[in-house]
């Protein structure tokens, strides 16, 4: 049974979102980990695009103004798995997670024209260990180094549209989480006691957004979104019996201001073509110069074969197909050198409910950095599954 649309603002409260995929390239030290930029299972499945969706059913978490397609109140839950093979100097090791991945609520006020709601998403995250055994003045010890946490995204979402084919939407944002660096020294002889500290970093921040689209015709929609700097407050605990308090605070006055845009065309009526990019400049928000810190941003291309409206035995006819690539610029140099992650993406939608809700799937399968440039080179998958559904919440009284 569908929980009803009203308790899943409560839930929506409660939630946190510590989302961890063991990325070698997320150990970056000082660094935040590897940004969680998606705009949709729909938009995963479709080489990560989706800034100019028509979509009426899913709810997008980036260019927001696309929620005023919507006609009754609607909510979309994401849940994913990630798995990663990670190719690191003379070792190899596989990780895997699964996880909460957001969720996003809209309210529309005025059919087609005023829509509120509410966002949950992943920003970014950390996690990675490695140990190495090593021998000081005959004892033998085991030095652990651990990096996990994450950071949210949460929005408040206001959309206008003042005519049929323009949208406007402004978002507050509020970002939130906690990263910590773990150092263990554990001996193999039980008269020395193991020896840790540990580094937390607790994160929190406002921030702001507008976005827009319009449709110059029908089978067209192009849109847009900028996401102002956040402005963040960054508190730093140190526990450990050693003092040594020397390069322990992040190098970051907040996140950087982030924008894009994209566009989508239905060159016939079951056919979508998309294409997304977006952008954040991380140098920006240093405090100190860091050549390790470089441009963020993200390219994708995309296509769509939509379900047949006329009645069919076939599966195939009867679901949504996708399918699309996407470049991406972590933002971190390693050994001096950028890292480009390159994916393939596959999808479907199978509508259900007289097509009013839908359950979307989306597999991203890619590559992330060089051996030969970085000593580390990861194969990862990431599948993704999302529920969206919808009800109405206030109607006229006859």
């Amino acid at each position: 049974m569908i929980m009803k649309l009203k308790h899943a603002l409560f839930i929506l409260l409660l939630m946190i979102i510590p989302l961890q995929a063991g990325s070698y390239f997320t150990s970056q030290v000082k660094g935040v980990g590897i940004r969680q930029y998606n705009t949709g299972v729909r938009g995963l499945g479709m080489g990560g695009t989706g800034l100019a969706s028509m979509d009426s059913l899913m709810l997008s978490s980036y260019a927001l103004t696309q929620w005023r397609n919507i006609v009754d109140t609607r909510a979309t839950f994401t849940f994913q798995y990630q798995r990663i093979y990670t190719d690191f100097e003379k070792a190899s090791f596989t990780s895997s997670t699964a996880d909460f991945a957001g969720v996003n609520i809209a309210i529309p006020l005025v059919k087609k024209k005023w829509v509120v709601g509410v966002t949950l998403q992943p920003y970014t995250q950390v996690d990675f260990k490695f140990s190495q055994q090593l021998e000081d003045n005959g004892q033998s010890f085991t030095q652990v180094n651990l990096y996990d946490g994450s950071v949210s995204k949460a929005q408040f979402v206001l959309v206008y549209s003042p005519v049929a084919r323009v949208g406007i939407a402004v978002n507050w944002n509020y970002y939130f989480g906690t990263i910590q660096d773990r150092y263990e020294l554990r001996y193999d002889d039980p008269n020395f006691l193991t020896t840790r500290h540990l580094v937390k970093y607790r994160i929190s921040g406002p921030g702001g957004g507008i976005s827009m689209d319009v449709r110059p015709f029908s089978a067209l929609s192009l849109a847009g979104f900028v996401d102002t700097p956040a402005n963040l407050n960054l508190s730093v605990s140190y526990d450990s019996p050693v003092n040594d308090p020397v390069n322990v605070e992040r190098n970051l006055d907040g996140f950087p201001l982030q924008y894009g845009f994209g566009g989508e065309w239905r060159p016939i009526s079951r056919l979508s073509l998309a294409a997304d990019y977006s952008y954040q400049n991380w140098k920006k928000v240093l405090k100190i110069p860091d050549p390790v810190y470089e441009d963020w941003y993200r390219f994708g291309f995309g296509i769509e074969r939509k379900m047949s409206q006329a009645r069919s035995r076939k599966f195939l006819d009867r679901i949504d197909l996708r399918a699309g690539f996407s470049m991406e610029q972590i933002g971190y140099k390693f050994q001096g050198e950028s890292v480009k992650e390159y994916s393939g993406h596959f999808g479907l939608g199978i509508p259900f409910h007289r097509m009013r809700n839908r359950i979307d799937l989306g597999l991203q399968a890619g590559i992330r950095g060089d051996k030969n440039k970085h000593q580390a080179q990861e194969f990862f998958y990431r599948f993704q599954i999302s529920l969206a559904m919808g009800e109405q919440w206030f109607q006229r009284i006859r």
